[in-house]
C-alpha cells in the first residue's frame, strides 16, 4: 500500500526523533538524559578577583560581570517560551549575553581562597581571590604585621605610641630600654579567623622602629653631650676621693 516503506520510515524518525525530544521533551517531563536541568550543563567559569585588605577584614559584597554559556533568562533553561521556541536563545535554552552577579566576600578572605558560586542551574562559578598589599599591615595567616616609630627618648625613658588597626589607632605603653625590632603582640586585633568552625580573630604585632631626629637644637645638643660624658665616665673614677692620709 501507500506511506513510507520499512527503510524510509526508520530514516525518518532517526532524523527527526532528537527534534522532536527537543521541542516537547519539557511537555513529557524533561529532555532526554534529564535531571533538573535537562541534562544540560552550561559552563565551569573562572573569574580573577582583586579586592582591599580593608574589604577581606569587613566582609563586603562586589558586583562583578562574567560571559559565558549559561541558562537562558527568558525562558529559564527550557528552550519554550510558551508553546514556541524561545525567542532569546532559539530554543537552546542557554546563553551567551554577559551577566553582573553580586558576589558576597566573606570576613577574613584571603588571597589564593576561592568563592563558589551557583548563579543558575547551569553554571558553576569559581572565584579566585587576590588581596592587594596594604602600605600598612602585612598579613600573615590571621596576623597583621605593622612598624610603629618610637623615638629614641621614649625608647631610652619609656613612653607611649599610637599603634594603627584596622579599627583605628590605639595607645601602646613602651617600657624604657626598649630596643629596635622589639615587637609587641596584641590580642585579637588582627584579621578575623576564616573558615568552618573558626571565630574570633588573629593578633596585631607592632614592631619597634627606634626614630632618631635629623637635626638637633643647640640645648638638645648640649644635653645629649653631657650625656655622652657621664656615660663615658669610669664609674671607679668618678666615685673615688682622695683622703689626706688616707686609703684612695
Amino acid at each position: 500500500g501507500g506511506g513510507f516503506g520499512g527503510g524510509n520510515q526508520g530514516d525518518f524518525a532517526n532524523a527527526f526523533g532528537d527534534v522532536f525530544d527537543d521541542l516537547f521533551g519539557d511537555f513529557m517531563g524533561g529532555r532526554r538524559g534529564g535531571g533538573g536541568t535537562g541534562g544540560r550543563r552550561g559552563a565551569d567559569l573562572r573569574y580573577n578577583l582583586s579586592i582591599t585588605l580593608e574589604e577581606a577584614f569587613q566582609g563586603s559584597k562586589r558586583a562583578i560581570t562574567i560571559q559565558g554559556a549559561s541558562e537562558c533568562r527568558e525562558c529559564t533553561g527550557t528552550g519554550i517560551d510558551g508553546t514556541v521556541l524561545c525567542g532569546e536563545c532559539g530554543g537552546s535554552g542557554m546563553s551567551s549575553m554577559p551577566r553582573t552577579l553580586e558576589v558576597t566576600i566573606p570576613k577574613g578572605t584571603a588571597a589564593g581562597d576561592r568563592i563558589r558560586v551557583r548563579p543558575d542551574g547551569m553554571t558553576d562559578l569559581t572565584i579566585d581571590v587576590d588581596v592587594r598589599r596594604h602600605r600598612v599591615f602585612t598579613r600573615k595567616d590571621d596576623d597583621l604585621i605593622t612598624d610603629v616609630s618610637v623615638s629614641y627618648l621614649d625608647a631610652l625613658l619609656g613612653g607611649e605610641v599610637e599603634v594603627p588597626t584596622m579599627t583605628g589607632k590605639i595607645a601602646l605603653k613602651v617600657p624604657s630600654g626598649t630596643k629596635a625590632g622589639r615587637s609587641f603582640r596584641m590580642t585579637g586585633k588582627g584579621m578575623p579567623r576564616h573558615g568552618r568552625g573558626t571565630t574570633g580573630a588573629g593578633d596585631l604585632v607592632a614592631r619597634m622602629v627606634i626614630s632618631v631626629p635629623g637635626e638637633l637644637k643647640e640645648e638638645e645638643k648640649l644635653l645629649l653631650e653631657q650625656l655622652r660624658d657621664l656615660q663615658n665616665t669610669d664609674p671607679e673614677e668618678a666615685g673615688s676621693t682622695e683622703d689626706e692620709g688616707g686609703e684612695v
